[in-house]
């Protein structure tokens, strides 16, 4: 068929494709978005401490680029930590200091350029943790939840005045306020305790205090000397503090006892 016989509507078809081909030429293809990486130097760590994250930005302009550590906060959203510029080959590392107990979410974001869309590294976590002092925590003593008391201290311990984060331990018979043991909740939060348990300087008996909790741990306190409570809470949903019965009268300290949390503040105690 010669093409001046050739249909219009043949016609019409064809010089449509011949313009969506030239369109499509035309089209400058889309450069790839930035990737990253980020790891970090530890995965727990103590409030005033510092975590190291490190890592490497690819793509187009990657080399001293500007990018931002970023954290989830409670509400789910990102917010900047620290703005940053990577190396000549894309690679960075930043530290920052742990602020609060907790877990925390991290990740680097590269911000778009040009025409090279914006990334995002994945997510890497890591645990703040704090001593908390357990004279100002919540627990349960002789049915009454309460934070600290009166000491109720009458002379010296081991030669010196005990300080105010200090515990008594009455005997297990005692009554009229007199306190045998301490109960804190800690909800697996916690996974260590450290004290010092001592007796009065008045009284030549050997006392003992016990740990319990899924397991009992018994610590020895002879007069005069001061005796350290240093106990694993692993695993722990909470744990009690005391004076083993059939020591004689007197009492038992436990100074400056405190636990090494992942929460800033622990549980009411028991509610």
């Amino acid at each position: 068929m010669s093409p001046r016989l050739m249909p219009r509507r043949t016609i019409v078809v064809a010089l449509a494709a011949v313009a969506t081909g030239a369109v499509l030429a035309a089209a400058p293809a889309q450069a790839a978005g930035y990737s990253a990486t980020i790891k970090l130097s530890a995965a727990k760590a103590d409030v005033g401490d510092k975590i190291t994250a490190t890592g490497k930005v690819s793509g187009k302009g990657s080399a001293h680029k500007t990018v931002k550590l970023q954290y989830r906060n409670a509400s789910g959203a990102w917010s900047s930590v620290k703005t940053l510029s990577t190396s000549s080959t894309g690679t960075y590392k930043v530290s920052f200091r742990v602020r609060t107990a907790g877990a925390r979410a991290l990740r680097l974001a590269v911000p778009a350029k040009g025409k090279v869309a914006k990334g995002y590294s994945s997510a890497a976590v890591f645990t703040g943790w704090r001593w908390l002092d357990l004279y100002d925590e919540s627990y349960l003593s002789d049915g009454f939840v309460i934070r600290g008391w009166d000491r109720d201290v009458s002379g010296t311990v081991n030669g010196g005045t005990p300080p105010r984060e200090t515990f008594v331990l009455h005997n297990q018979d005692a009554s009229g306020g007199k306190h045998p043991f301490l109960a804190w909740r800690i909800n697996q939060a916690c996974d260590r305790l450290t004290a010092l348990a001592g007796a009065s300087d008045s009284d030549d008996d050997t006392k003992h205090v016990s740990v319990e909790g899924t397991t009992t741990e018994r610590y020895e306190v002879v007069p005069g000397e001061m005796t350290s409570i240093d106990q694993s809470l692993v695993g722990r949903g909470g744990f009690v503090l005391r004076r083993d019965a059939g020591d004689g009268g007197g009492y038992l300290v436990v100074e400056i006892p405190r636990a090494h949390c992942s929460v800033n503040t622990l549980p009411v105690a028991y509610d």
